[in-house]
């Protein structure tokens, strides 16, 4: 995560990413296709108005993926 300030504004990132190849519970030892990942990033930036309001933006993705043994 990262994070920057300066005057009223704020803009910040975020993301993490996962692999493993051990997705789902394999029929048999020798399974080689059994793969899944996982991904997030997010972006998010917001402005001080006044000192009583605030507007903000924030812009996520997401996704999953993974691969069914045959």
């Amino acid at each position: 995560m990262l994070q920057y300030a300066w005057g009223r504004n704020t803009f910040s990132l975020n993301g993490d990413a996962a692999r493993t190849d051990r997705y789902l519970d394999p029929p048999v030892l020798g399974n080689y296709t059994n793969s899944g990942t996982n991904t997030n990033f997010s972006g998010h930036y917001e402005h001080d108005v006044t000192d009583r309001d605030r507007i903000g933006v924030i812009l996520r993705r997401g996704e999953s993926r993974f691969e069914v043994p045959q």
